[in-house]
């Protein structure tokens, strides 16, 4: 899921430490220049820890003439993709996400529960709908429900009760918030978290899409290396062209501002345990977000209040609170004090 390019020594087979190798990493075009390692050179191999094949060095007095170091293509060479190295890192990497080499992975984590969470879609239907070509795309999920006779002819899910399940979880999808969406982009560094801040910042992926480097580094949290991939995730022209089917499809592409308010802004919370007035705590999450709040992953000085339904449990973060004497809130607690604020506001 990751594409990033992975390039490999391959020499002729020798026998090391008791096995016969004939393949080692080069890692990136850092070590590859490090060493002059090009097509045809002769190389040192060694055994890490009598385990792992590595390159020591190469051997530049048999460099066959006109041998250079080898460089990295700037093309992908599975799908033709721009290859690009990010700022201040010695990977490179094909930045399309459409690429046949990651795109199992991507679609998997797509659809999984910490992005567009499309339930009965799990591991085998997408590699089984891959291998049979419904899907080449993330996009191509909203494409199924013109398919179901072809799903149901070919038993790809199975029956059509089950069928017919997928295709109404694949429907109701579409009326996620954005940023289940960014989420499911696998952009580097942009996970749950980073994504409602970043869609809470820009409301819309039509704003987010035009931003500049500046503009993300603007957004609380988000620093140069995520800014970066968000950049340049969105530079690509094969992305753009996701993002405009993802809107032609019918997904939700933006928030929506009439549910947005700032009755808790300036206020940290942190949650916790099982919640009984919400779904689930990433619905939680986003009612707080909605009204301007922030949410952090642990207790801290900055905490405004811990939000938990069990104030006697023995969890860290209820002692870490109760150290720091930050206020521990169940959920009536919590909806009572935004009623309140509420009214203060009005």
């Amino acid at each position: 899921m990751t594409g990033r390019v992975n390039p490999t020594a391959v020499f002729d087979p020798i026998r090391l430490c008791g096995t016969t190798v004939s393949r080692a990493t080069l890692h990136n075009q850092d070590f590859i220049n490090d060493l002059h390692i090009g097509i045809g050179d002769t190389v040192v191999v060694y055994k890490s820890g009598e385990i792992i094949p590595k390159i020591r060095r190469s051997i530049p007095e048999k460099r066959p003439a006109g041998t250079e170091d080898f460089r990295l293509p700037e093309v992908c060479p599975v799908c033709g993709g721009p290859i690009v190295r990010e700022a201040g890192m010695s990977d490179m990497k094909c930045v399309n996400p459409s690429c046949p080499a990651q795109l199992e992975r991507h679609i998997i984590n797509f659809v999984g529960r910490s992005a567009m969470d499309i339930k009965g879609f799990g591991e085998e239907n997408v590699i089984k709908m891959l291998r049979e070509g419904f899907l080449k795309d993330a996009a191509d999920i909203y494409t199924l429900r013109d398919k179901r006779q072809e799903l149901l002819d070919r038993k790809v899910v199975g029956l059509e009760k089950s069928t017919d399940k997928l295709l109404a979880s694949i429907e109701k999808s579409k009326e996620n918030e954005p940023w289940r969406l960014l989420t499911g982009l696998a952009i580097d560094n942009v996970g749950q978290t980073s994504a409602r801040t970043i869609m809470n910042h820009f409301g819309s992926f039509e704003a987010l899409m035009d931003a500049k480097e500046e503009d993300l580094l603007g957004v609380p949290d988000i620093g140069p290396i995520t800014a970066s991939s968000i950049y340049s995730f969105f530079r690509q022209e094969g992305n753009r062209a996701l993002m405009e089917r993802f809107a032609a499809l019918g997904l939700t592409m933006s928030t929506n501002e009439e549910e947005r308010s700032d009755e808790l802004a300036g206020k940290t919370f942190v949650v916790t345990g099982d919640v009984l007035h919400f779904k689930n705590r990433a619905e939680l999450v986003d009612f707080i977000e909605k009204k301007g709040g922030k949410c952090a992953g642990s207790v801290s000085k900055k905490t405004f209040a811990l939000i938990n339904n069990d104030a006697n449990s023995l969890s860290g973060k209820n002692r870490k609170a109760k150290e720091l004497g930050i206020p521990i809130l169940t959920e009536e607690e919590f909806l009572a004090m935004v009623k309140e604020e509420n009214k203060d506001a009005d």
